[in-house]
């Protein structure tokens, strides 16, 4: 995990006002909630921000250079969450060597004296075994020798059994530890070498691939809604009319227009019989904007997203209601221009913000 500030960001305590902007203008690109799908998301992103805020004022930076991050974080952000919610494979790699050095030279230290402590204890066994299995004085005498010698320097010191158990011993230990290593080394390099393009860069390509589709099919439904309408200008003019005289009741009576259902019912059967219509873009937009909302917000979106996806079924679902009911004027307007306007714009306008943000 990160040390400091200047880890979770990725630049070094010396870094320039113009390298901790562009690291952060990075960070925010694979941290933001919109793209990053890890369950400390929101924390992650938070302590991004902060550090930002922090390294990026002069002042702010000075005070946390002199105080040191555990008493700065005391005094100034005691409500910031721990830098131990970015997993260690998110670091930057110059971060993760200087973690990991830390835990090499302490892993290294303890297991120095581990092995000092074993050569001792492994030495007095020997003798032991020795003298109650009746072996010569001169195995006797090397197997204490083994133990004055082991404190100072090596095992290499002891003869005949002595020094094959505790150089066999030696040899287990250090070959476990060296597997250990590449093992975990391995699989660090498999998880890096995997694609060499940051999570974070790849979500954003891929939403702004999918904003073009939405901005497609949104078009595509406005544009069908428009030819529909624009057959049925009469009785559009003559709703508009009625709407200023009397608007309750002309929003709860009947939809004026013909049934759009219909529309599309012929559109369909026109296109089956190899004569198609422009009905056919509307019938396509109604599919295609729910679908490509919807899938957009499942694979890179997450929490309020989905208020974005449910209301581009509101047109398919009040198509569906013509079948059974005389649908009102409010809830035709509302489920075929309001929701569809608010779903398709509403996410456009959102995910435009974002994109523009991490250029």
């Amino acid at each position: 995990m990160p040390a400091d500030l200047y880890d979770v960001l990725g630049t070094s305590d010396d870094a320039s006002a113009e390298e901790i902007k562009r690291a952060y203008r990075e960070r925010v690109r694979e941290y933001h909630p919109d793209v990053n799908d890890h369950p400390e998301g929101d924390a992650q992103f938070k302590l991004i921000r902060k550090a930002h805020d922090v390294l990026s004022d002069p002042g702010e930076r000075k005070d946390y250079d002199r105080m040191g991050h555990r008493e700065y974080i005391e005094k100034h952000l005691d409500d910031l969450p721990p830098v131990s919610v970015f997993p260690d494979e998110d670091l930057p790699e110059d971060a993760r060597t200087d973690t990991k050095s830390t835990e090499s030279s302490t892993t290294s230290t303890t297991g120095s004296s581990t092995s000092t402590a074993g050569d001792r204890s492994r030495s007095s066994r020997s003798r032991t075994s020795r003298e109650s299995g009746g072996r010569t004085t001169e195995s006797t005498t090397a197997a204490a020798d083994s133990e004055t010698a082991s404190r100072a320097t090596t095992n290499d010191a002891t003869t005949n059994d002595t020094g094959s158990e505790s150089t066999d011993e030696q040899s287990t230990t250090t070959g476990a530890e060296r597997d250990t290593w590449d093992a975990a080394a391995s699989a660090r390099t498999t998880t890096s070498s995997s694609s060499t393009v940051p999570a974070g860069v790849r979500r954003r390509r891929g939403l702004k691939r999918w904003y073009g589709v939405v901005v497609a099919a949104l078009a595509a439904y406005l544009a069908g809604l428009g030819l529909y309408a624009y057959g049925r200008l009469g009785a559009v003019r003559g709703a508009i009319s009625d709407l200023t005289v009397a608007p309750t009741a002309t929003l709860i009576g009947a939809f004026p227009l013909a049934s759009p259902t219909a529309y599309l019912l012929d559109a369909a059967r026109a296109a089956a019989n190899g004569t198609p219509t422009t009905g056919l873009l509307l019938l396509a937009g109604t599919a295609l904007l729910p679908l490509v909302v919807l899938t957009t917000v499942g694979r890179f979106g997450r929490g309020a997203a989905w208020m974005y996806a449910l209301p581009s079924l509101a047109p398919a679902a009040c198509f569906a209601l013509w079948t059974a009911i005389v649908v009102p004027t409010w809830l035709a307007l509302v489920g075929l221009i309001v929701l569809p306007i608010l779903s398709g714009g509403g996410f456009l306008v959102d995910v435009g913000r974002y994109l523009r943000a991490t250029r």
